[in-house]
């Protein structure tokens, strides 16, 4: 490593570098390393709001080494693309998003997009009180807990049901 240290700040530009006790100390022949990166779930939430409190696999996580990478699970991807999130879209993917917009209308049906066609019913709630949430016990509380779902979350929660077997009394 080089020892020349940038007093202007405008000079960090010219090359690549690194903080070192408190200076922008040039360096040679520099290769960025693989670690520390973010790391992300496919609950990820982009537009965050203030004052709402989001959860592990809604924020993205730091991982410092292989190690920790791997402890996170193969759910974890390093881009957000990775879970087909998209935080930029481009011209084209705009464009569709306000086609679809527009051929909706009025219509909050035709504004669900990807999210599931199916019924919520009396399975959902037995199966919300089987799985610890005993308060749903009608339909208006079920539909009032499942709008608060993303549509990655409600398709989650159908496939879950659908393959959950009630116990017999």
């Amino acid at each position: 490593m080089s020892e020349t240290i940038f007093e202007n700040p405008q000079e960090i530009r010219k090359g690549p570098h690194v903080f070192e006790n408190g200076k922008y100390v040039k360096v040679d022949n520099f290769i960025p390393g693989e670690y520390p990166k973010a790391m992300y779930h496919a609950d990820y939430v982009h537009n965050k709001k203030d004052g709402v409190e989001y959860g592990l696999t809604e924020s993205a996580v730091t991982v410092n080494n292989r190690a920790e990478e791997e402890a996170l699970g193969p759910e974890w991807k390093p881009s957000l693309i990775a879970h087909g999130i998209i935080t930029a879209p481009d011209a084209e993917h705009l464009a569709k998003q306000k086609a679809e917009k527009s051929k909706a209308g009025a219509n909050w049906r035709a504004a669900l997009g990807a999210v599931p066609n199916e019924d919520l019913g009396q399975k959902h709630i037995d199966f919300l009180q089987a799985n610890g949430m005993p308060e749903i016990k009608t339909l208006a509380e079920l539909y009032n807990f499942a709008a608060k779902f993303t549509g990655q979350q409600m398709r989650s929660f159908l496939a879950e049901v659908a393959a959950w077997k009630p116990k017999k009394a």
